[in-house]
């Protein structure tokens, strides 16, 4: 029996007195088609038909569900909730065992003393193309490659932390609600790609404001640490300027550039890996994962 003939058993079961017509309707095909199942149905056995009392209209049937028919509904409709509960069970088998990977990322991602490791990203020329002072959310463009490095980072236990200056509000670029708009825009992008930021710093005095917060400062950076209980030794700090390598330095991470060996200029600071891509920096920091914690990465 195939699907259509099944349709249609199944809703001359719920109400025999029905016209062709409305049957068309119902099961989504043609009178014409409908009329070819009614009269294969009858052949098969399936159904018998009878005509209304008192009606003239030769096409006016009541069409009832003979013993065999009702065995065949019977049998389609327990292979169909076997064919669901299988696919069901399937699926909640890959549930579990993500459940599972899960607790197990988040377990091995954890240090002996449960502190988590964490990549903290400047923002303006790594995660974002860098346009200067950007005070309008329409000037946002992510880089090539970064989503799908912090998506990966991000499925091997990783905390993604934004440290960023933003000296453009101290210098009266912008406005704190501009900058707090671009912001925005970026932790959208990144969500709408998959990639949920953990927290976000900004420092936003001018360099002559003094403050503590301003990279090189590893201010912001500890202050994570204290948030998220992060492990510092096991972290990374990727930038795509000297003052983001020293304050990885100055926090005691791991350093790495967006930028190629070529692109370095005379007497910059050197980070513990450079490349030009988002690829070559990912590479690195799952590489430089310790022995122990091969498993959770």
């Amino acid at each position: 029996m195939n699907e259509a003939e099944f349709r249609t058993l199944r809703e001359l079961s719920s109400e025999s007195e029905i016209s062709q017509r409305d049957l068309s309707k119902r099961i989504g095909l043609s009178l014409g088609s409908v009329n070819f199942i009614l009269k294969e149905l009858i052949k098969k056995g399936y159904v018998k038909a009878q005509r209304f009392k008192n009606s003239n209209n030769k096409a006016a049937y009541i069409y009832v569900l003979t013993p065999k028919g009702i065995n065949e509904r019977v049998r389609q409709t327990q292979y169909f909730l076997r064919i669901k509960m299988e696919e069901y069970e399937k699926l909640q088998r890959e549930i579990d065992d993500l459940k599972q990977e899960n607790a197990c990322l988040d377990k091995n991602a954890a240090g002996m003393d449960g502190k988590k490791p964490a990549v903290f990203i400047d923002r303006d020329g790594t995660i974002m193309v860098d346009v200067g002072y950007p005070k309008y959310a329409r000037q946002v463009s992510l880089i090539p490659g970064a989503v799908r490095a912090l998506r990966e980072l991000k499925r091997r236990g990783f905390l993604i932390i934004i440290i960023s200056n933003q000296s453009g509000i101290g210098r009266g670029y912008m406005t704190r609600q501009q900058a707090d708009n671009v912001h925005k825009r970026v932790i959208s992008l990144l969500g709408n790609s998959g990639v949920e930021i953990d927290d976000a710093y900004y420092c936003p005095h001018a360099p002559d404001q003094g403050c503590n917060c301003r990279k090189p400062s590893p201010e912001m950076l500890f202050d994570a640490s204290k948030k998220f209980d992060i492990d510092l030794s096991r972290s990374f700090m990727i930038g795509d300027r000297d003052v983001d390598i020293e304050t990885g330095k100055n926090a005691g991470c791991g350093t790495l550039c967006l930028r190629s060996a070529e692109g370095r200029a005379a007497g910059s600071l050197m980070a513990d890996h450079e490349s030009g891509d988002w690829d070559g920096l990912v590479r690195y920091i799952l590489d430089s994962a310790p022995p122990e914690e091969t498993d959770a990465f």
